[in-house]
């Protein structure tokens, strides 16, 4: 990874941990649809209510793909909805694009689909709709970093599936809860809302349940640099994903473990996983996950010194990312080419480039992204001799750091409750380093014994060549 603040990058993780958690939800049947589609063959010999019910479906599938095309077909379906006075689907077809315009960076844009959307639902007696509506109002705003508000919207939506006896829907929404706690440091809540979300899936003998809270766990654990239970809780997500034949959660496990052994300095091995996550996405036509591998891929070209290929893979990433019109992953990757040119000493290239990232990450109220370019303005203007620059940006960067600052400890307490499970898998990594262990042990007690009596006996042979000098001297 690029040396990014660690108070930051527990953030990070876990606002990728939530994306993911949407994206699981959302595109519980993405990628079962043709890209290709013709608007006019679907509207050909269908009832009205069969159009906006295809035209839905067909802008959900593509939401993460073809975020363009997805906009056109849930705007249309949204038209048809008004003008036939069919209120549940138009408000569907609201949701579709408050999910276009979040995962694509326009938060604004999304809270106001999503505010409409919950109108509609309400107006419709839609407890399941609304509540889904009220959770992604959650999600938007805890990327935002407001986490009062973000709360509130997840507790809306929690009270809402009790209220519909959601199993499911309310372990969902537990993690949500949880991960708020995480990111104002109450981690015995957090891991108190993750245990309680596990608790229901195993009950349901919900895998695909159970998976997440997998994942979400891991994802903590992971920004809070504790990798053997992040490595734990990835493998056993990854194990359920292949059991359900779960391409896109597999790719995503994948990923999160190459990262793993990337910050062991694995470099061939975080390759493999990634790669294997990567050639999943592509066959899957999930271009916004491609991205991520992209990166990833990057950064450890970057490791090993190949700054070119690095950049290079940057660059193609940014082409698919404004395709997809993604402000937040252009961010992501303008920040990135940013970092590659700066470590190889090219300070002014760097600057155009922090600049264009710090601009979108201001457009859509990406504080931390923002804090990240500060850090880069900080490094490039005093590489540069700019000092007053540099401190102007340094202070920027303080005050900015004191307002998102948050603990990144785990409470002991919290460690004890982990399942014997995760012990029985520990059991054999401490075997086997205490059997390395003991044999160094042995070899270097071992040499010492040797190398300590060869000293004695080259010292009883030099005592006896001395007696022997002294008597041929008195001859």
């Amino acid at each position: 990874m690029k040396n990014r603040s660690k108070t930051y990058h527990l953030s990070f993780i876990i606002h990728a941990g939530l994306i993911i958690l949407l994206m699981i939800v959302l595109c519980s049947d993405t990628f079962t649809q043709q890209r290709n589609f013709k608007t006019d063959t679907l509207r050909s010999s269908r009832s009205i209510d069969e159009q906006i019910l295809k035209l839905n479906k067909l802008a959900n599938s593509l939401r993460s793909s073809d975020p363009a095309s997805a906009k056109k077909y849930a705007l249309e379906a949204l038209k048809l909805a008004d003008e036939n006075a069919k209120t549940t689907e138009g408000a569907k077809a609201l949701r579709i694009l408050g999910d276009v315009n979040y995962l694509t960076g326009f938060y604004d844009s999304s809270i106001a689909y999503y505010h409409q959307a919950a109108a509609k639902f309400l107006l419709t007696d839609n407890a399941k709709g609304l509540a889904h509506t009220q959770n992604n109002l959650g999600i938007v705003f805890l990327e935002r970093n407001q986490y009062d508000s973000a709360l509130n919207y997840f507790n809306q939506s929690l009270i809402t599936k009790k209220a519909l006896n959601d199993s499911s829907g309310i372990s969902k929404s537990l993690i949500n809860i949880g991960t708020i706690y995480v990111n104002k440091g109450d981690f015995t809540l957090a891991f108190k809302a993750y245990e309680e979300a596990m608790r229901i899936n195993e009950l349901l003998h919900d895998y695909e349940g159970i998976m997440d809270c997998h994942i979400n766990t891991g994802v903590v654990y992971h920004g809070l640099d504790q990798f053997d239970l992040a490595i734990f809780h990835f493998k056993k997500a990854l194990e359920i994903a292949k059991n359900l034949n779960d391409q896109y959660t597999q790719a995503i496990c994948l990923n999160n473990i190459g990262d793993f052994y990337f910050r062991l300095g694995n470099y061939s091995k975080a390759q493999e996983f990634i790669a294997e996550g990567f050639y999943i996405r592509e066959a899957l036509n999930d271009r916004s996950g491609m991205i991520t591998s992209m990166m990833n891929m990057s950064k450890i070209f970057e490791k090993e010194g190949n700054y070119q290929r690095a950049n290079e893979i940057y660059i193609q990433a940014l082409a698919i990312a404004n395709e997809l019109g993604d402000v937040k992953k252009t961010t992501d990757l303008f920040s990135s080419v940013c970092y590659n040119l700066r470590i190889q000493g090219k300070f002014e290239e760097a600057l155009s480039w922090a600049q264009k990232s710090i601009e979108l990450a201001r457009k859509i109220e990406s504080e931390p992204q923002i804090l990240m370019n500060l850090k880069e303005l900080v490094f490039i203007f005093s590489a540069m001799k700019a000092a007053d620059s540099a401190d102007k940006y340094f202070n920027d960067y303080i005050a900015l750091h004191e307002k998102l600052k948050m603990g990144v400890n785990l409470p002991a307490n919290n460690q004890k409750d982990e399942k014997i499970e995760y012990l029985t898998f520990q059991a054999e990594n401490y075997k086997n380093i205490l059997l390395v262990s003991w044999i160094l042990i042995l070899i270097i007690t071992g040499g010492l014994v040797v190398f300590i009596f060869v000293l004695l006996a080259m010292s009883v042979i030099r005592r006896k060549q001395r007696k022997k000098i002294h008597r041929k001297s008195n001859i």
